[in-house]
């Protein structure tokens, strides 16, 4: 491995065995256990895999929702971008309907799905 150095300095998790899809299937799951018997320890001193187990939480923390935390200004500024849409969409911009409608769509439907 070419950066093999920089990894362990780094504190870089290596799996071995694995693909990408595998990787996610174990990590949505919540198989951390199962995914930690896939690291290739790059540390002089291995870590126990409960301590592998306890670093997979540490770094796979969930990305927080966008919706999260928006002022009033904020969500009126979206508001009035829908707006916008809409209104040029009915001014004849057949182009508009797309955002103007499907915006709104996956917004319900982030919102029915959290």
């Amino acid at each position: 491995i070419r950066n093999l150095d920089r990894y362990e300095e780094e504190g870089a998790l290596v799996f071995r065995g694995l693909n990408y899809m595998e990787m996610g299937a174990l990590v949505m799951s919540g198989q951390l256990e199962k995914l930690a018997s896939y690291v290739v320890q790059l540390r002089p001193q291995p870590l126990s895999k409960p301590q592998l187990v306890q670093l997979l939480r540490e770094r796979l923390e969930p990305v927080p929702k966008a919706c999260e935390g928006l002022s009033a200004s904020h969500k009126s500024i979206f508001g009035l971008n829908q707006l916008l849409w809409f209104l040029l969409w009915m001014a004849g911009f057949q182009v508009a309907a797309a955002p103007a409608f499907m915006v709104p769509i996956f917004a319900a439907l982030s919102f029915a799905m959290s």
